[in-house]
């Protein structure tokens, strides 16, 4: 019965998030395809995923980025830096193992798998919160991580979503109304992606 209403809970909860999305959605922006993977042998949280990016789509909104998910991989002619390929895999590479705490990873400089999300660390890192928790933290991750390739370099600020590591005050932010993007990181993704006709779009 308690899972059952906890499914409830979270299909409204999706429902209103999709609302939310889709208003975003309708205001001037940049276009980003997303393609999603998921790596055999993972077997993710459907409705955790959903929710979690529904939640990075409200986050990148923000930013004047409208997100487009699809499932699979970027076709042949699907190029640039509004094409990114996200992988869910099941833990982190060997070359992760002295960075333990990281849960996910991004090549901005790359090309084809751009983003992989290590599914297993993902999974322990959230479930000490509740269930109707674990998909804003995820949708945090996902948004970081795109984020960073959408600005093309490899750094981090100092506050809110694209800092290196969340303290626990920053968790509870994710767990209430979410973490902004710092103003440099607006700068990044306008100087990029947004011509001078869409700036006014985005500004605070």
């Amino acid at each position: 019965m308690k899972r059952t209403m906890a499914m409830a809970a979270a299909i409204v909860a999706w429902g209103a998030s999709g609302a939310a999305g889709r208003m975003k959605q309708e205001e001037p922006g940049v276009t980003v395809r997303v393609y999603v993977r998921m790596v055999h042998p993972v077997n993710p949280n459907v409705m955790m995923v959903t929710i979690a990016r529904v939640r990075a789509s409200q986050l990148l909104a923000d930013a004047g980025i409208r997100l487009e998910w699809r499932s699979g991989t970027p076709g042949e002619g699907e190029t640039g830096p509004q094409v990114i390929a996200l992988d869910f895999e099941a833990d982190a590479p060997a070359s992760f193992r002295d960075s333990p705490n990281a849960l996910a990873a991004a090549k901005p400089y790359g090309k084809g798998t751009t983003i992989s999300v290590f599914y297993d660390r993902v999974a322990r890192y959230v479930s000490p919160f509740r269930e109707t928790d674990r998909p804003k933290v995820l949708g945090h991750v996902l948004a970081h991580e795109i984020t960073h390739v959408l600005e093309g370099v490899a750094r981090h600020s100092e506050t809110g979503l694209m800092k290196a590591s969340w303290t626990t005050w920053d968790l509870s932010e994710i767990n209430r109304k979410g973490l902004a993007m710092a103003m440099e990181d607006r700068e990044l993704i306008r100087a990029r992606f947004l011509t001078s006709s869409l700036k006014s779009a985005v500004v605070e």
